[in-house]
């Protein structure tokens, strides 16, 4: 799946959902290479970008 795809997705959730219910959601079965994907595309976890998000709605 295209990073983009994912990222509108993983922002679509609720920021309070596990990252593994999310990956499941996106269509990833391991979540490791869900991060490694993530993280390669976006140069932080999806628990920084979650983060990231939270500190720019405050």
């Amino acid at each position: 799946m295209p990073p983009e795809f994912f990222k509108r997705l993983y922002q679509k959730r609720n920021t309070s959902a596990p990252i593994s219910e999310i990956t499941q959601k996106v269509g990833y079965k391991n979540q490791g290479f869900f991060y490694k994907k993530f993280q390669a595309y976006y140069n932080m976890s999806p628990i920084e970008y979650r983060k990231s998000l939270k500190k720019n709605l405050s």
